[in-house]
């Protein structure tokens, strides 16, 4: 769930790009399953 919690937080921070933050969301979820 590492990438997952990462992606969250720099969306909070506002860091990061919705379709990246929805790639690193979606990449994890591909490895945890």
């Amino acid at each position: 769930m590492q990438g997952v919690t990462d992606g969250l937080l720099r969306f909070s921070l506002g860091c990061e790009d919705i379709d990246d933050l929805l790639a690193d969301v979606g990449s994890a979820l591909s490895q945890i399953q």
